[in-house]
């Protein structure tokens, strides 16, 4: 009550008479509203920046005071504050009203100020394009722009070349087709050329058709203005490389490749596209170049990777992994990462022992260990189904200096448990240092933590009461300035919080790391209370990754929140069920989104497909029901799974069941009936299915500490028999 008091007497000293603020008895107003703002001056919020907070409060597109308010702030308020004001309004303009004028105006002023923010740019030749006021937007352009750009403004300056007649179009346009994807922007000047009569190359003619129909998804005449493209290119080639030039006109640019490949693959004109690119390759040295002398490395890399795709698609992994390995001396940064992961997926594709003989190239060759976790973990899943313990061991010997944690822990924790079982000949004491370095490496929020619990409790040494420490979160990234150094960006997230958009705050935060962790915290907060638990979970999951953020019981309780206990208690009882089991399912299954559907068609708490939830509500005798109802969609979660325990010998399998099927369970059950629970859960196929296992374990150790005190070793037991 008093928050809303105080915001309501500081909203009133700024309304007055169309939002002049000027108002009677002001020695006493001035006194309170100072003396309830004094917080607000904390973080930068004056009395300035109160009228856009007010305004988003009650937005009204009919309604001018609104409009004049976020006017008012968007003038006089703090950097950060400014800039939302401006873009709030800008979007309500643009999207209702229509008056670009202001947006004009308010895009000005904040420019010439030095708030050089692209998307305040965009607006203001938006409201300046939208008014037919060219001249200006050609000003506005010239004065503003920077190094830093986007498509908008790319087509900005083509649509100023094409107003002024501009001789350079051609060349352009050409350079906007082949660097920037297929968008409305494109199809806008595709228009403008196509009804003017603008000088263009046939060449550039064919591919702005090939852009067009590619936007429009109109596959077959994408295809067709494909196949020439790829003529024209060898032929530019060709000619180039008989004049002993560097070829430098390229139109298959990485992002046209890509284009091409989408194309090609929805026209059925793969074989076309890769026989093309095999014959540009190949054409340097029929001329007796090497291609590195006449093809850029973009060029090359481009290609190479292209090809990779379709070798792969077509189902030739030998012949793709080559194209990609021959690509890797071209490419950099995340295509070199992309083509390093493809080489060696592809070796694991034709033969598992093939990858292991090669993964020693792959730690030098690597730059980030972590982006190949997956493939790692995928051959673990082979080697565990095909019982090569001592694979397993050697590829834990190449992992441990250089590979990525997540995966040491993994290798480390599965060699170990086999020389537990016997599987290979370890000592004890390397059985304990195995475990040890499993317990050392695994980290995280999720499935990365699971190892080290297993292992920890192997270990006797993984203490529950030290929760947060647990973790041992591995800082990923550092914090940017706070939030792209905009000035007064703490008292922004602050306000957004005071008045109740704690959406905005979370969409903010989310997209600018920001180094105010207590507003980070309050924000999480404030979602949870409002029942976005997803949104809090994926906050602090994002900002653990942070350097500086240290996660402590707080955090926890966000993340790991107890939404719905009353209800989850009453059926986990009813169903003969731990209540922290079936509260971590329905997080893993939806962090508690009441009325989530999955892509597959799962709905609701706990993720019910329809046929299952029909089957359920039949055998519950119930006729008339809403998955989307907390009570109704839990009671059936509940059931289902109750219904699986009893099915099956172990939770653990009840759980797989549940997300990957109970008839599948027993098939791979038959397979692999000689493994242990825990190394039956590395067996598993389906790695949707063995990841759901590894973080409904971590997620129901968690959930019983936290609310019950109850130690890992007693939910591990639960989980799996000894």
């Amino acid at each position: 009550m008093l928050k809303k008091i105080k915001l309501k007497i500081q909203t009133l000293f700024l309304q007055k008479q169309k939002f002049s603020y000027h108002l009677k008895n002001k020695y006493v107003l001035v006194s309170i509203f100072l003396f309830f703002s004094l917080p607000l001056y904390s973080y930068e919020i004056s009395g300035n920046n109160i009228p856009y907070f007010d305004a988003i409060s009650n937005l009204d597109f009919t309604n001018t005071i609104i409009k004049e308010k976020l006017f008012y702030s968007a003038l006089n308020g703090n950097g950060a504050i400014r800039i939302q004001s401006a873009l709030t309004l800008s979007d309500l303009e643009f999207k209702n009203t229509g008056d670009y004028r202001i947006v004009t105006e308010v895009c000005e002023r904040l420019l010439e100020d030095g708030y050089t923010d692209i998307v305040i740019l965009e607006y203001l030749l938006d409201s300046y394009y939208l008014q037919g006021d060219y001249e200006n937007l050609i000003i506005a352009l010239n004065r503003y722009k920077s190094e830093n750009t986007s498509a908008k403004i790319n087509f900005y300056i083509f649509f100023t070349m094409f107003y002024k007649n501009n001789n350079s179009i051609s060349e352009y346009y050409r350079n906007l087709l082949i660097e920037n994807p297929a968008s409305e922007l494109i199809v806008t000047a595709y228009n403008y050329i196509k009804d003017s009569e603008v000088d263009i190359l046939e060449t550039t003619s064919i591919l702005a058709n090939f852009k067009y129909h590619t936007y429009r998804k109109e596959y077959l005449s994408a295809g067709s203005s494909m196949s020439i493209l790829l003529k024209i290119q060898k032929g530019i080639i060709s000619d180039t490389l008989d004049k002993g030039y560097i070829v430098d006109n390229v139109l298959l640019t990485p992002i046209i490749l890509n284009e091409m490949y989408t194309i090609a693959s929805a026209s059925g004109r793969r074989g076309e596209l890769l026989s093309s690119i095999e014959e540009l390759l190949s054409m340097p040295g029929k001329a007796g170049y090497q291609s590195g002398e006449v093809y850029s490395y973009e060029f090359l890399a481009g290609l190479y990777e292209t090809a990779g795709y379709l070798k792969r698609r077509s189902g030739s992994y030998t012949a793709g992994a080559e194209m990609f390995m021959t690509g890797l001396s071209f490419a950099d940064g995340i295509q070199y990462e992309k083509m390093l992961w493809y080489w060696f997926n592809s070796l694991v594709q034709i033969s598992p022992e093939m990858a292991v003989s090669q993964l020693e190239l792959l730690t030098e060759l690597w730059t980030d260990p972590d982006y190949f976790v997956d493939v790692l973990g995928e051959m673990a899943t082979i080697f565990v189904q095909k019982r090569q313990w001592n694979i397993i061991h050697k590829i834990l010997g190449i992992l441990e200096f250089s590979g990525p944690e997540e995966s040491i822990s993994k290798y480390a924790y599965i060699t170990a448990r086999a020389g537990v079982e016997s599987y290979i000949s370890i000592s004890n004491l390397e059985i304990t240092r195995l475990m040890t370095l499993s317990y050392n490496s695994g980290f995280g929020l999720a499935s990365g933590l699971y190892y080290r619990i297993l292992a920890g409790n192997y270990l006797k040494i993984f203490d529950i009461r030290q929760l947060p420490w647990m973790f041992n979160i591995t800082v990923s990234r550092d914090p940017q300035p706070q939030s792209m150094g905009r000035e007064g960006s703490s008292g922004l997230v602050w306000g957004w919080l005071e008045f109740g958009h704690f959406l905005k705050a979370y969409n903010f935060l989310m997209d600018n790391p920001f180094s105010d962790f207590s507003l980070v915290r309050k924000t999480a907060q404030e979602l949870s209370e409002n029942n976005y638990h997803a949104k809090s979970i994926r906050l602090l999951n994002r900002y653990s990754l942070i350097d500086g953020f240290e996660l402590n019981n707080s955090d926890l309780l966000l993340i790991y929140p107890d939404a719905f206990k009353s209800i989850i208690i009453e059926i986990a009882d009813k169903e003969a069920l731990e209540w922290y089991v079936f509260t971590a399912l329905v997080r893993e299954e939806s962090h508690f989104q009441q009325t989530i559907v999955s892509s597959a068609g799962a709905i609701g708490l706990s993720q019910l497909m329809p046929a299952t939830a029909e089957d359920v509500a039949g055998r519950l005798r119930i006729t008339d029901y809403n998955l989307n109802d907390a009570q109704t969609n839990l009671l059936f979660g509940g059931w289902y799974l109750g219904n699986l325990k009893k099915r099956t010998d172990v939770l653990s399998d009840a759980l797989f069941a549940y997300n990957g099927g109970l008839t599948r369970v027993r098939r791979w059950r038959s397979e692999y009936s000689d493994l242990p629970d825990d190394l039956f859960l590395e067996a598993i196929p389906y790695k949707e299915t063995s990841h759901y296992g590894r973080k409904l374990l971590v997620s129901s150790v968690i959930y019983g500490y936290l609310y019950d005190g109850i130690q890992a070793d007693q939910i591990i037991n639960l989980f799996y028999r000894k």
